[in-house]
C-alpha cells in the first residue's frame, strides 16, 4: 500500500471533521493552528507553509492556502461559527463577481490601448516608407551627381 500524499492526509482530516461536526484548531490569536493540523493529519508544519500558493484544486484553480480559507468558512474554527455552505457559495460568487468586473475593465482599457498602439504603429509605419524613400531618392541623386557630375532634382 502507498503512503498517502500530505494533501490527501489534509483532505481526509477535513472530510472527518466535516462528517463529525468538529471545526478546525485555532491559536491564541484566532488563526488557523497548523501545528495541531499537522500532528492530526501526519504532516510536518512546514508543509503547509512551503505548499500555501501551490495549486491542489486545479478544477477551481484554488491554491492551499484558498482552499484551508474555504475550509474554515466551510466547517468553522474554535472561535468562529461555521457559515453555511450556501453562504460561503454566495461570498464566492460574489468574489468571481467582482474579480470577472475588475477583468472586464482591465480587458477594455488594454484593448483601447491596444488599438491606439496599432493606429501609432501604422502612421510611424507610413512615416517610416516615406523617409526610406526620400532616403533613396537622395541616394540616387548623390550618384548621379558622382558618376556624371550632374545635377538633377525629383
Amino acid at each position: 500500500m502507498s503512503k498517502l500524499s500530505p494533501y490527501v492526509r489534509y483532505r481526509k482530516y477535513i472530510d472527518g471533521l466535516m462528517e463529525t461536526g468538529g471545526k478546525l484548531p485555532t491559536n491564541r490569536s484566532g488563526d488557523v493552528n497548523f501545528k495541531v493540523i499537522a500532528e492530526k493529519c501526519g504532516n510536518r508544519r512546514q508543509w503547509f507553509s512551503e505548499n500555501i500558493n501551490k495549486i491542489f484544486d486545479t478544477e477551481n484553480n484554488r491554491d492551499l492556502g484558498r482552499i484551508i480559507e474555504f475550509d474554515a468558512k466551510t466547517i468553522g474554527t474554535d472561535f468562529v461559527k461555521p457559515k453555511t455552505s450556501d453562504t460561503v457559495l454566495s461570498e464566492m460568487a460574489r468574489d468571481k463577481s467582482i474579480e470577472a468586473g475588475k477583468l472586464k475593465s482591465s480587458l477594455e482599457k488594454a484593448t483601447k490601448s491596444l488599438e491606439f498602439y496599432i493606429t501609432e504603429n501604422l502612421k510611424l509605419q507610413k512615416k517610416l516608407d516615406e523617409l526610406e524613400n526620400k532616403a533613396k531618392e537622395t541616394s540616387d541623386v548623390k550618384d548621379e551627381l558622382l558618376n556624371s557630375g550632374r545635377f538633377f532634382s525629383l
